[in-house]
């Protein structure tokens, strides 16, 4: 038996804070260990989330959040051999970082936007976040339109603003039927990676004059969580 990859996701709301959610995903069986295969996906989600950060500024709209998660996914994938590249046998151009990523083919593996914002006592308001008229997205969006479709903030960051950080990667086969026949994919590398299901980390942090500050005080590196996976700590 395969071990699984299962994510935990809690919300809390105490009255007059600021509404939480964390997201961590951890091994079950294998001795609390990823697999291979699983701690490529982690870490790449990892990564995901690392570059986020880096980027978060007031500012900065959030759109760009959430190309560098696909942008980072796709690069991903490409050094593990799910997506070819342009060195691949029988490849080409058309299997560049920029092709693949204007294909919005990344969309079936990082279907979700890469967080939303939080408030006093809610999760967050669609209409105030995500307003139908919208002057801040102007022009042609960021790699492909499919990498907004469900990004619930749409808007750039200000000081004081508390949003989630929550980029993922999923392996469903009913994402996955779309794309079975792309010319982007090694299918055959694809399917070794299938079993791991999916892979979320997610956390809350506030947007400052130079930066952000985590509000988020679980760890998320691989060694900690397989320490507690293997009731290490």
């Amino acid at each position: 038996m395969l071990p699984i990859v299962r994510s935990l996701h809690a919300s809390q709301s105490t009255r007059r804070l600021i509404f939480s959610q964390v997201t961590r995903t951890m091994p079950v069986g294998n001795g609390g260990k990823f697999t291979p295969e699983a701690r490529a996906i982690y870490e790449l989600v990892l990564e995901m989330q690392r570059l986020s950060f880096e980027a978060l500024k007031p500012g900065l709209h959030w759109d760009a959040i959430q190309y560098i998660c696909h942008r980072t996914l796709v690069r991903g994938f490409q050094k593990l051999g799910i997506f070819k590249s342009p060195s691949s046998t029988n490849s080409g151009s058309w299997n560049s970082e920029e092709a693949i990523i204007a294909s919005g083919i990344s969309s079936a593996f990082f279907p979700h936007g890469v967080g939303h914002s939080l408030g006093m006592d809610v999760h967050d308001v669609p209409s105030a976040s995500k307003p139908l008229k919208n002057d801040t997205i102007t022009g042609t969006p960021l790699g492909h339109e499919s990498f907004y479709t469900y990004l619930r903030l749409r808007l750039p960051l200000e000081e004081g603003m508390v949003v989630t950080v929550e980029p993922g990667c999923y392996f469903s086969p009913h994402l996955l039927a779309p794309v079975r026949d792309s010319k982007h994919i090694n299918h055959d590398v694809l399917k070794r990676y299938e079993s791991v299901g999916g892979v979320r980390i997610e956390d809350v942090v506030l947007i400052t004059k130079e930066g952000y500050e985590n509000l988020t005080t679980v760890r998320s590196d691989t060694e900690w969580i397989e320490k507690v996976c293997a009731g290490e700590i």
